[in-house]
């Protein structure tokens, strides 16, 4: 029998980090005034992830568990978890998104009106 070869071992960036598993999901409402806008916006945020390493999977048949899950209420109707690590949740948040101008403070949400 070949002997095992030993995994490498992870080594933090800086003294004392820790690497993290997370498991979530993250959801986001897309709306749009026309089948037409609604469509070129879930383009652009699918272009949005994609640059970011996201993947974006539709409720497909599931428009109402999608939005309830969207809602502020902390229930997850749809269940699409995935496993984060540190560096890939931390890269999700849209305040560390260098698209954002930020003039003053984190913002914890950006509501644009038409």
């Amino acid at each position: 029998m070949p002997p095992r070869s030993t995994p490498p071992t992870w080594q933090p960036a800086w003294p004392g980090a820790r690497l993290r598993l997370f498991r979530l999901g993250l959801y986001l409402t897309v709306h749009g005034s026309s089948p037409q806008d609604l469509a070129q916006r879930l383009a652009e945020v699918r272009a949005l992830a994609a640059s970011l390493l996201l993947d974006v999977a539709l409720a497909t048949w599931r428009q109402l568990q999608g939005w309830i899950t969207s809602l502020p209420f902390g229930f997850d109707a749809l269940g699409m978890r995935r496993v984060f690590d540190t560096d890939a949740l931390a890269a999700s948040f849209p305040f560390t998104s260098p698209d954002l101008p930020i003039s003053a403070g984190t913002p914890t949400g950006v509501c644009c009106s038409a």
